[in-house]
């Protein structure tokens, strides 16, 4: 497994708190999802403990990262949409999306929408939705689903400071190249009192300490920072928000799939009948995760709410 060299991890500081990095890798993995050629390392801060994928990657190295296979873009039909959209609004309805006030109406941004799942979800709650995503096709199917889009990322993405009521972040903070810069911009567009939700994987669960290279959320090279739960918080500090508050979870699959990995380095579940028998495996694959998890308190998520200061 030919591996990508690595700068001077001196060099480098820690992409969710500025520390500095280990000097050897606490990981090297490849692509088991989408193939992507190469070997990616994760060097822990001395700090926080969170990861950062090496080498750094600009925008243009971070877009060749995401195949055509990387994620659906067409819209669900019959049954299945039905279903999937009462799935999506039930993850609305619980934390960290529940702070962000359901029951309300105003603005929200969603930051790497994709499709738009989240976002059509919040249009039928009697919201206005702006997107950002950074995908041609992505975001022509969001757009055709009532989303604003407003930009391929959040640097370039055209809105006036305080016009926001919620910024949410579900999978795509690990993404981006410079997330504190990224926090600090949703800050800045929040109006007082706004809401901010992230939602990423956590790299002080136990799952990632079992699973290692193997684990389904290490996702590289396309996750760039691998948030512990101080490191998110921190990060998450200093772009300006209080009232910080992060829990671990664990999704339904997420267990499961690793132990794919684990056993077969690969994905078998990725579709029709596999997909279905994935998920009916992953029934009591979950319910020991979650004894798991409550025994360590743990999850292999972290689900993040904070607000923007009223003065």
């Amino acid at each position: 497994m030919a591996v990508a060299a690595d700068p001077d991890v001196n060099d480098v500081c820690c992409l969710a708190c500025g520390g500095p990095l280990a000097a050897d890798p606490a990981v090297i993995a490849r692509d088991r999802m989408h193939e992507v050629p190469g070997a990616w390392s994760v060097h822990e801060c001395l700090r926080c403990g969170s990861g950062t994928t090496l080498p750094l990657a600009t925008d243009a190295e971070l877009s060749a990262f995401y195949p055509d296979t990387y994620a659906p873009f067409d819209i669900p039909r019959g049954l299945l949409a039905t279903a999937m959209a009462l799935l999506q609004r039930a993850r609305d309805r619980r934390f960290p999306l529940s702070t962000l006030g359901a029951g309300n109406r105003g603005t929200l941004l969603d930051v790497g929408c994709g499709r738009g799942d989240l976002a059509a979800s919040w249009i039928a709650s009697g919201w206005r939705v702006l997107g950002v995503e950074p995908s041609p096709e992505a975001a022509s199917v969001a757009g055709s689903r009532g989303v604003d889009i407003v930009g391929r990322t959040l640097a370039d993405a055209r809105l006036d400071p305080s016009l926001l009521d919620a910024v949410v972040f579900r999978h795509s903070l690990e993404h981006v190249l410079d997330p504190r810069a990224d926090l600090m911009r949703a800050h800045e567009l929040l109006r007082p009192g706004g809401h901010l939700a992230v939602i990423v994987p956590n790299w002080g669960s136990w799952q990632r300490h079992a699973f290692g290279e193997y684990w389904f959320p290490l996702e590289l090279p396309r996750h760039r920072t691998h948030f512990t739960a101080g490191g998110l918080r921190a990060a998450i500090g200093s772009a300006g928000f209080q009232g910080i508050d992060i829990r671990p979870a664990t999704p339904f699959v997420t267990t499961s799939w690793s132990l794919q990995f684990r056993l077969f380095d690969t994905l078998l579940t990725r579709s029709g009948a596999p997909l279905l028998a994935g998920y009916a495996v992953s029934l009591p694959v979950s319910l020991v995760s979650a004894v798991l998890d409550a025994r360590r308190n743990g999850g292999d998520f972290l689900h993040a709410a904070a607000q923007r200061p009223v003065a």
